[in-house]
């Protein structure tokens, strides 16, 4: 089982160190920070899924997302803006059916921190029928010892989803 988990993690870091880098890999950056300017999107399929790789590392919220949803912009955006709520080392993963080149072109819309922030293509919506999501947004938290603390289906302001985050400290 270590062996497993240590695989899924080691997994998770270069999935993250991918999106974190160009296609040279190379991280852009201005004054020491990573900019935000070109999203990579990570392909996942029934192969490659292994929820462990995400949840495992910290604290995690997966928010599945379809970019023509209104509220999905909404949330999205709050979810990647600066609130005062938002517990420290919060890992954000969004998770979409939609080509990637069209997910490419939603995560361009936003600012965040590309080292603590993923954009997955779910091929197929695969991912998304095993989680049992049925509608946009959908969120999934997840504690530090990757223990589901909650599922929040549809818009929800941050300060409330970042409660059951706190709650867990």
């Amino acid at each position: 089982m270590n062996k497993i988990r240590r695989s899924v993690t080691w997994l998770l870091g270069l999935t993250i160190l991918f999106t974190a880098c160009d296609g040279n890999g190379f991280r852009d950056e201005v004054q020491g920070e990573a900019m935000p300017t070109r999203p990579n999107i990570t392909h996942l399929n029934s192969l490659t899924w292994n929820p462990t790789a995400l949840i495992d590392s910290g604290l995690t919220l997966l928010t599945f997302i379809n970019p023509d949803c209104e509220h999905c912009h909404y949330q999205t955006g709050a979810l990647l803006g600066e609130d005062a709520a938002k517990p420290a080392g919060l890992r954000l993963a969004f998770l979409s059916d939609v080509h990637p080149d069209s997910l490419k072109a939603f995560a361009s819309q936003f600012t965040y921190d590309n080292t603590a922030t993923v954009f997955l293509w779910d091929e197929g919506g695969i991912v998304a029928q095993q989680m049992g999501v049925s509608s946009y947004p959908t969120m999934f938290l997840y504690d530090t010892a990757g223990v589901h603390l909650q599922t929040i289906v549809g818009e929800a302001k941050p300060g409330y989803v970042y409660k059951f985050f706190h709650a867990t400290h």
